[in-house]
């Protein structure tokens, strides 16, 4: 099974992502992250395999002494291929930046990312609000995202790695509050 690497948000700043999830599903549009049981999120990485002692000791080394980072929900956007995906992302600041690229280096003896879309320079920071829908009802989940209250704040708290699919958190650490 893939392993993801993510970030996870406070529950002020998962409420209107979580809304519009909700909006999604009540218009028939989809709701597979609405049953999946996962939380709002940045997905850092993404694994075939994963070393999960050494990983798991890693990262909650890392999160230790990692500060919470603030940042902004400012737009909307969407994949292509191979199937269509909406989401709402933050200005990529360098301090997010920077981050996703230490969490990367933490973890580099034990895994290896499955994708280049994941590699520092590549990456394109995005929380997912829409997927497993029919490209014919895109204008429909875009005209429910021209809703959100954009910009909109982004308190990143927590650091884990999720097992897909089903999603299952492994594990997950908070980030500090000072340093």
């Amino acid at each position: 099974m893939p392993f993801a690497l993510v970030m996870y948000f406070d529950s002020p700043s998962e409420k209107p992502i979580r809304d519009l999830w909700q909006k999604i599903a009540d218009a028939g549009i989809t709701s597979t992250l609405v049953k999946a049981g996962v939380r709002p999120h940045l997905t850092l990485s993404v694994f075939d395999q994963l070393s999960c002692l050494p990983c798991e000791e890693e990262l909650e080394d890392f999160a230790h002494k990692t500060r919470l980072i603030d940042l902004q929900a400012t737009h909307i956007g969407f994949f292509t291929k191979p199937d269509p995906v909406v989401f709402v992302a933050p200005t990529p600041t360098r301090e997010l930046m920077d981050f996703h690229r230490n969490v990367l280096l933490a973890l580099t003896p034990d895994a290896e990312p499955i994708s280049a879309n994941y590699l520092p320079g590549t990456w394109v920071p995005h929380c997912t609000v829409a997927l497993d829908f029919p490209r014919k009802r895109m204008p429909d989940v875009v005209d429910l995202c021209l809703d959100l209250p954009l910009p909109f704040n982004l308190r990143a708290t927590q650091v884990g790695v999720v097992e897909f699919q089903p999603m299952k958190d492994l594990f997950k650490y908070n980030l500090t509050t000072g340093l």
